[in-house]
């Protein structure tokens, strides 16, 4: 059993980690740099798409 506290640090962690990798997407969108925002948000899509299907095979 993990401690409640590091659970709850590491969401924060994780959800810091991704809002900031979407603002960086959109910030490259919105400078015209689009091979490192198609890269970046590839990356996110793989990470959703493993977290959706993860949490719906373990129900």
């Amino acid at each position: 059993m993990s401690d409640p506290v590091s659970g709850l640090l590491g969401a924060v962690l994780l959800r810091t980690i991704l809002v900031g990798a979407v603002l960086v997407v959109m910030r490259f969108l919105a400078e015209g740099i689009y091979q490192p925002a198609l890269a970046l948000g590839g990356v996110l899509a793989v990470f959703a798409y493993m977290r959706i299907t993860d949490a719906a095979l373990l129900e």
